[in-house]
């Protein structure tokens, strides 16, 4: 096995255990200075930032997917240390968006190089997605102890420097990688582009709502709703957070399991599994209160939201040319973050007026229609005269 290939997984694992160092504890940080609609504004300009994932994507093609990766993990430790500057909301919110966009282009990088690297593309993502899955078990517990034993964050953004740089280092070996470099010699030309999205654009579209839309909507509905129905049925605080934390870990192991017959199944057939699952798990998450079936439950929840959206990636890389593929995956993530902007008001807006149980109904009825849409599309696009 080349080394190098496995780079880009523990990257991705350092991103994430970096970045859920922070995001999921500083709500509580703020809650005794700031509203919960304030903290939430500092959640939508991160979304908001990722509108501009089409521009950095195509930065990302035209430097170099692996040249990025590297600046990306040259800059980062820079930010972590500037957020120690000041404990205000405002300036928060604010680098809150500038990290946003740096993720643009480490989002649209890392996953084009590992479809560049590997064959089997899905398999490949999803085992990408297992890594971020790892850092989102570890980063809270990590970021909670650091905030708790030191009585603020600064701890927490010291320890994010410091796995930035290690990542500086290790992106080191892909930037000079020469299995990238050639791929990254032919220049993007936007009319390809262009073109190559206009030869398929009817399954270009459904499969950018439902596995890029959708997953983002789902994502983002279940973060606010799970925690909110849980308390609701007298779950305290450690309990829902057991039900998250250890949720995303069987979660990785879902992942990979399921990313080794994704490739042979072929796109169509793992999206309509990976909505399956959202709509089953949506359901029985809200008929049981054993701590254990909602554990894993959540783990499947999370396995269907997160492997629709890399069936979906993989089938972007396997129709767009590799030198304009961090583009094509920035396209998706605007599709993703339009959900998740719009994602929490739907939520709060359902349990408010419909009980805490809704938006899971809501989750299992989009879920069962994305996969009947996706068994009969072919059938819809000539009745529609689409195809």
């Amino acid at each position: 096995m080349k080394l190098y290939k496995e780079i880009p997984y523990l990257l991705q694992g350092i991103w994430s255990t970096g970045f859920n160092i922070i995001s999921k504890v500083f709500p509580s940080f703020f809650a005794g200075v700031a509203s919960a609609s304030q903290i939430s504004i500092i959640y939508s300009l991160y979304a908001t930032s990722k509108f501009l994932a089409v521009p950095c994507g195509w930065i990302s093609d035209n430097l170099g997917k692996g040249k990025t990766l590297f600046y990306v993990f040259f800059i980062l430790p820079i930010i972590a240390l500037m957020f120690t500057i000041s404990d205000s909301l405002l300036f928060f919110t604010i680098m809150y968006f500038v990290i946003g966009l740096l993720g643009n282009f480490y989002y649209s990088s890392i996953n084009s190089i590992v479809t560049i690297l590997n064959k089997e593309k899905t398999k490949a993502l999803f085992k990408l997605e297992s890594f971020y899955q790892i850092g989102a078990f570890i980063g809270p517990i990590v970021g909670g102890a650091l905030a708790f034993k030191n009585g603020g964050m600064r701890m927490a953004f010291y320890t994010w420097a410091i796995l930035g740089i290690i990542g500086f280092f290790l992106s080191y070996f892909l930037k000079n990688e020469s299995a990238i470099q050639k791929k990254d010699e032919k220049r993007p030309d936007f009319k390809n582009l262009l073109r190559e999205l206009g030869s398929d654009k009817w399954n270009f579209l459904l499969y950018l709502i439902v596995g890029g839309f959708l997953t983002g909507f789902f994502e983002s509905v279940i973060a606010l709703a799970v925690p909110l129905y849980l308390t609701s049925v007298n779950f305290d605080i450690a309990r829902v957070g057991a039900v998250i934390g250890f949720g995303s870990l069987v979660s990785v192991f879902g992942l990979l399991g399921l990313g080794r017959v994704m490739d042979r199944m072929g796109h169509k057939n793992s999206l309509i599994i990976t909505c399956s699952l959202v709509a089953a798990s949506s359901i029985f998450f809200i008929i049981n209160k054993n701590i254990i079936l909602l554990i894993i439950m959540f783990g499947l929840f999370t396995v269907g939201r997160a492997g629709g959206l890399n069936v979906t990636r993989a089938f972007i890389s396997s129709n767009i040319a590799e030198e304009l593929r961090a583009t094509g995956m920035s396209i998706n993530d605007i599709f993703q973050y339009l959900a998740r902007v719009i994602g929490p008001i739907i939520a709060g807006l359902l349990i408010d007026f419909s009980g805490a149980t809704s938006p899971f109904i809501i989750c299992f009825a989009l879920a069962l229609l994305a996969a009947i849409a996706m068994i009969f599309k072919d059938r819809i696009f000539r009745f529609l005269k689409l195809a």
